[in-house]
């Protein structure tokens, strides 16, 4: 297995443990659907189960995925040895999903502060 493939694993499982979906996670990292899927088997018939995994973290918790959306891009922004054009387009979904990701968990934020704000009123 090349260094890029076994990158390419750990950012998998991570963005899986975040609780992203394998079309996503294939999307973010410019490979096949049956890719992910490929690897996670890979890792369950090692003993090291993704399903477990998401649980032991809390499911699907939103500031951990962002933090490996985060960690996904920097690892895929340095990468040495990477077609340009699809490091760049990698770079781009997984910025795209990052700002979604990052949208979707201020909305909450900013619901609880206009509430806090209306009960001082």
């Amino acid at each position: 297995m090349t260094q890029v493939n076994r990158r390419g694993w750990a950012n998998a499982r991570a963005l899986w443990v975040g609780g992203v979906s394998g079309p996503n996670i294939a999307r973010i990292l410019g490979v096949h659907s049956n890719t992910v899927y490929r690897w996670k088997k890979g890792d369950r018939q090692a003993g090291l189960d993704w399903e477990v995994l998401r649980e032991q973290v809390g499911g699907n918790g939103m500031g951990f995925l962002v933090e490996a959306l985060e960690q996904c891009l920097w690892k895929v922004a340095t990468a040495k040895g990477l077609d340009p054009l699809r490091q760049a387009k990698a770079i781009a979904q997984t910025s795209g999903v990052l700002q979604q990701e990052r949208r979707r968990l201020a909305k909450p934020m900013q619901e609880a502060r206009k509430a806090d704000h209306a009960r001082a009123e």
